[in-house]
């Protein structure tokens, strides 16, 4: 981002000398054994413009438009348009850290009054971790540092708190990703990158991870993980250290703590890997005729199509539309209907028009149309040039006659190569619906607030300024996590007497849900249904997603909930448009 120039003429410009806060030392940016320091070429915004500090014996100065009140973010590479109340936090901070040959560029805050100094202060806290190959396995190679804690927000859009305070912060409002809650691994202690670095038997390296908006108190709890493979067997094996005090002490917000981590056979894991695409939770849906059980994953997200591109199959063969799941569990494209409380007019992630044109409330059928849908007919995966385009409201046009789509080309994920998740995916029959939220017991489902086999609830999530009513699913190994909050108040029932009602479902923040997500928790969103190709209804109130089954000539099974009631063994029009949530196989295990 190139500074702004200002002429030496100007007449109403100020010097403001930078001072540091809480980093304890009076004009240096960084502290501790590190060699403190600013950097020339480097910008900060002070009142939503752009300026380059002017470094002299260590010190830093900005040459600034005069105002009554100065407020500035560093550095101003995060800084959205400009405005020191937005940040925009890469995905990877890479990071510099005075010392060995680095510089550690983590955000601060600054404010002033009098019109001679600035006083920044960090937005964040930074852990040092010293990581000791304690391991019999010879080297490793370092994969991956995650630091997860329910308070640590990580990247994406924020906002800056509290710049005229001695703490200011900036908090998460919207991460681009569903899932990550792991803080970003800065710098290791010399110049190679973090991914891929070496550590050696009985050696030890450095990271650095920046951890926003955060103070480390005694009531934390972190838990570290350090996920790193043999050279020997190439396999990927986790550390980890999870307690509330792992970094001694009460440190103040953004002073940098030392935290010994020792890779060590009493602390090794190794990790099952999820499919691409999908949530890391595993769920029994049924037993197979030789009495194994059937486990799957789920996608990450609803199913979409967009016809406006084409896309190939492995033989060449050119298809209408290309296939992706939704980025988060609980996305719904289209206009929702109004909530019964009258909190929110508009579902936040849903995008318009969606599965509707012109109005809120009319099919996209038009090739003019380059979107996404996510409602689609029974059996449209695009095979016998059955698309989700479909509209024709005749039930033997969908499907395969009085067949199921199990295992067949009419299923989506049979047939299609799923652009953020690969092949290898189907849809669940109506007896795996049934078994999954009905039957599931035992070592198959978990015990939650005193509810033995507990296996969903319906709930809401609070996120974006509105509310996202749906199905929690819960996998079958699975223990409340502490960050979630209270355990719903209704577990494997319905809870409410009218079929709009969700005023009396638990509701959970964005960071609560992230903690079930991670956890292994599936949630499905109400994402209405499409009534042929006239409207979209009860978006954001009811939910109905197809089964592979079929019912009758006319009818497919599906699974459908509302505030009051979960059905599973009754089927709808093949025509309707429902919600697709596609499940990939585990290997089998014996019952």
């Amino acid at each position: 981002m190139a500074a702004a120039l200002f002429a030496s003429c100007q007449k109403d410009t100020v010097t403001l000398q930078a001072r540091m806060g809480q980093f304890q030392s009076d004009s240096k940016v960084y502290m501790d054994d590190h060699t403190p320091c600013w950097y020339g070429g480097e910008d900060v915004v002070i009142n939503d413009n752009v300026y380059g500090i002017n470094v002299s014996g260590g010190n830093a100065s900005f040459n600034v438009l005069s105002a009554a009140v100065y407020k500035a973010v560093f550095p101003a590479d995060y800084v959205v348009e400009g405005t020191t109340e937005q940040l925009l936090l890469p995905r990877i901070q890479y990071c510099q850290y005075e010392g060995s040959g680095q510089r550690v560029m983590a955000p601060m805050g600054a404010y002033s009054q009098d019109g001679t100094t600035l006083q920044f202060n960090p937005l964040g806290a930074l852990l040092a971790i010293t990581i000791t190959n304690s391991t019999e396995r010879g080297s490793l190679v370092l994969d991956k540092v995650s630091v997860r804690s329910s308070s640590a927000a990580l990247w994406g859009h924020a906002e800056v708190v509290g710049l005229e305070t001695d703490t200011p912060r900036y908090v998460i409002t919207d991460p681009y990703q569903q899932g990550v809650n792991d803080s970003v691994v800065l710098a290791l202690d010399d110049e190679e990158a973090s991914i891929g670095a070496t550590i050696s038997r009985n050696g030890s390296r450095v990271v650095y991870v920046f951890i926003p908006g955060f103070t480390m108190e005694t009531s934390n709890q972190f838990t570290i993980r350090v996920f790193a493979h043999s050279f020997s067997t190439d396999r990927q094996y986790c550390y980890v250290l999870s307690q509330a005090n792992a970094y001694g002490g009460n440190i103040p917000l953004a002073m940098m703590a030392s935290v010994p981590f020792a890779m060590s056979s009493d602390n090794e894991h190794i990790p099952h890997q999820h499919p691409q695409g999908s949530i890391d939770g595993l769920f029994t849906v049924g037993v197979s005729s030789d009495r194994q059980y059937v486990k799957v994953y789920f996608s990450q997200g609803n199913l979409q199509w967009n016809g406006s591109q084409a896309s190939s199959f492995s033989s060449g063969q050119e298809e209408l539309g290309i296939w992706r799941f939704a980025e988060h569990q609980y996305d719904i494209i289209g206009s929702p209907s109004s909530y019964t409380d009258g909190t929110a007019t508009t579902l936040p992630y849903c995008t318009y028009p969606g599965n509707v044109s012109g109005s809120d409330n009319a099919l996209i059928v038009s090739e003019e149309y380059d979107g996404w849908v996510d409602l689609f007919g029974w059996g449209t995966s695009g095979y016998n040039n059955k698309y989700p385009n479909l509209v024709t409201l005749t039930n033997s046009d969908y499907g395969n006659g009085n067949n199921n789509i199990a295992g067949t080309q009419y299923d989506w994920g049979v047939r299609n190569n799923i652009d953020n998740g690969g092949q290898g995916w189907r849809t669940l029959s109506q007896y795996e619906w049934n078994y999954l939220l009905n039957e599931r017991s035992g070592g198959n489902a978990p015990d939650i607030n005193g509810t033995v086999d507990a296996r969903y609830a319906l709930i809401r999530l609070s996120i974006g300024g509105g509310y996202i009513s749906g199905m929690l699913i819960f996998p079958d190994e699975f223990a409340w996590p502490t960050e979630a909050g209270a355990a719903p108040n209704r577990i494997n029932v319905s809870h409410a007497t009218n079929d709009m009602d969700w005023l009396g479902a638990s509701t959970y923040t964005y960071n609560q849900f992230n903690a079930l997500q991670n956890a292994g928790c599936v949630f499905l969103p109400a994402s209405g249904w499409r009534n042929g190709s006239s409207n979209v209804r009860y978006v954001g109130e009811h939910g109905y997603y197809w089964s592979s089954s079929y019912s009758d000539e006319s009818n497919a099974y599906r699974l459908y909930f509302n505030p009051s009631m979960v059905a599973t063994n009754s089927g709808s029009n093949r025509y309707t448009g429902f919600s697709v949530r596609l499940v990939k196989n585990k290997a089998a295990s014996s019952k």
